[in-house]
């Protein structure tokens, strides 16, 4: 799933038991991850963020285990 540019935050709940999500591709706009707004999505392996500077997030902003990110210029990915 890729999300539009001009979006700044990710609301809670935003990706909620959404069972067959592998993918996120969010924008270098979004610069917030609130609380709980990606849960119970049992597929989702990946969150690719074309920016340079991470979204502000907590640790409940993911509620996933073995979470790959990549950010754009980091050679490296980030597993959660």
């Amino acid at each position: 799933m890729e999300i539009s540019d001009g979006i700044s935050r990710i609301e809670s709940n935003t990706f909620s038991d959404f069972n067959n999500l592998k993918e996120i591709k969010l924008p270098e706009s979004v610069s917030f991850i609130e609380e709980n707004s990606i849960q119970n999505c049992e597929q989702l392996s990946l969150i690719i963020y074309d920016g340079i500077i991470p979204p502000q997030c907590n640790s409940k902003s993911l509620n996933k285990n073995n979470l790959i990110i990549v950010y754009r210029g980091y050679e490296n990915p980030i597993t959660m």
